[in-house]
């Protein structure tokens, strides 16, 4: 590039009013490459682009702001066709009639974990200027994060403008390079109108201690029995990802062990069991899911006397 070009460039570049937020979301969500794909009845196996700040693409699909709007992000290694993001956008429309979108940050989801974790909080921030952007109905949006995801949801969470988002749920947040006591860079309970925790490989991969207002702890929360015979710590770290989807695609109610104390949680909660069904509101407070061993993506069921 010639000297004279290159003074031209910067002559736009300082002519821009670098305050302006515009320009600057913009170019987050560019930089990293982040990308928004829609799924909806009317096209469950091919989903749309949605672009940042691109009314047209907006326009253009089957968004729909009268529905229910589900936000998926995937976590380290991941990308927007990982089995999570297949199975949980299936249930979520077997379910019922969402807004289904795929968030992929896999440019900078490198599998190195010490990178991905290092780009946590811009990717959460660039989430929060597209949920701001997109303007969804803050009372029923919900954004499900995995492993990684879930601290981006939260760092969403803590930084949308024109509302709170309804629900955050995250399933089994990342422990390596987080404080559990810090929670300023993480998820935490006050990111979202409610914050749910499912909590399967605590300790190791993820956080076991308490950071929602509802923490759901799949069996003790830590190793998983269908996991018994894995040494790859990532099987259980999963099961938050199979137990959940279940869950969603079921859609009836089942049963939860209250805990009096985290401490509970080792061996089995003393308090009577309760029934639940997903996405109700339920009393704030620490619960135990016992999945049955039979059928590993099953939780013990709720059943009509």
């Amino acid at each position: 590039m010639s000297a004279i070009n290159l003074k031209v460039l910067l002559i736009l570049l300082l002519s821009i009013n670098i305050s302006n937020s515009l320009f600057w979301d913009l170019f987050s969500n560019r930089r990293y490459g982040i990308t928004y794909k829609l799924f909806t009845r009317q096209n469950p196996l091919i989903g749309q682009y949605i672009f940042y700040s691109n009314p047209k693409s907006l326009m253009r699909s089957y968004f729909n702001n009268a529905r229910p709007t589900r936000m998926i992000i995937h976590g380290v290694g991941q990308n927007e066709n990982s089995s999570m993001n297949i199975i949980l956008t299936k249930s979520y429309l077997t379910r019922g009639d969402f807004n289904v979108i795929v968030v992929d940050w896999s440019t900078v989801a490198s599998p190195i974990y010490q990178y991905a974790r290092l780009k946590v909080n811009m990717i959460g921030m660039a989430v929060s200027k597209y949920i701001t952007w997109l303007n969804p109905n803050y009372n029923t949006l919900h954004v499900i994060g995995y492993d990684l995801g879930a601290h981006i949801a939260g760092i969403a969470g803590k930084n949308t403008v024109n509302g709170r988002i309804g629900r955050i749920i995250g399933l089994d947040p990342s422990l390596p390079l987080f404080s559990e006591n810090l929670s300023i860079n993480r998820l935490n309970s006050g990111d979202a109108q409610l914050v749910e925790v499912f909590h399967s490989n605590g300790g190791r991969l993820g956080i076991f201690s308490r950071m929602g207002q509802l923490d759901y702890y799949i069996n003790n929360g830590r190793q998983q029995p269908e996991c018994a015979s894995s040494t790859d710590a990532s099987c259980s770290h999963y099961r938050a990802v199979t137990v959940f989807s279940n869950l969603v695609s079921k859609n009836h109610k089942y049963l939860v062990i209250p805990c009096m104390t985290i401490d509970e949680i080792a061996n089995k909660c003393s308090l009577d069991p309760i029934e639940i069904l997903l996405e109700e509101i339920s009393p704030s407070g620490i619960y135990q899911v016992s999945t049955d061993s039979a059928e590993p993506l099953n939780v013990n069921e709720a059943t009509d006397p």
